[in-house]
């Protein structure tokens, strides 16, 4: 293919993007980097957006999947209480849980690690659990090019960006 490349990147995380306009706007809360979810008679749900990295064969950067993290409620709060500093190399990784479903990967609810990478860039995830998951497997082992262009092609017709 000859397009620019870009990473794909999940503006918001699911369970924001399900709600109504209506609950959107009284019980949620979200920016490029942050979301929080107060539904009436259910628990807070709190969302980081994070970056996954994953090996192109040919593309010495590889790619970076823009994918939200659920998170507990502490982890919020430490996240937001690091947010602007400086070393947070020290910081242990947070479990955590992907709350975007990558199209045919059946993705939502993967287990991994966030790490906080200080104040000019996202947290990074580390994906948990056995290879026997598809997703697990590409982003661990990597992937071709072609795969990398098809998850391109993916953002741009199912709308991985908005």
């Amino acid at each position: 293919m000859d397009h620019e490349f870009l990473d794909p990147t999940f503006a918001r995380p699911d369970a924001y993007v399900a709600l109504s306009d209506d609950a959107r706007a009284h019980h949620a809360k979200a920016d490029d980097d942050l979301c929080q979810i107060s539904l009436p008679g259910a628990p807070i749900q709190y969302f980081v957006r994070a970056t996954l990295p994953v090996a192109v064969v040919g593309r010495p950067d590889g790619m970076m999947w823009g994918i939200w993290a659920r998170v507990d409620a502490a982890t919020f709060g430490r996240v937001l209480e690091l947010w602007s500093e400086g070393d947070v190399t020290s910081e242990p990784p947070f479990q955590v849980a992907l709350a975007n479903d990558v199209p045919g990967m059946s993705s939502l609810g993967l287990r991994a690690l966030m790490r906080l990478m200080g104040p000019t860039d996202r947290p990074s995830l580390d994906l948990l659990g056995g290879d026997d998951h598809p997703f697990v497997a590409e982003c661990r082992s990597g992937i071709d090019a072609a795969r990398a262009d098809a998850y391109v092609s993916a953002r741009a017709h199912v709308g991985l960006d908005s």
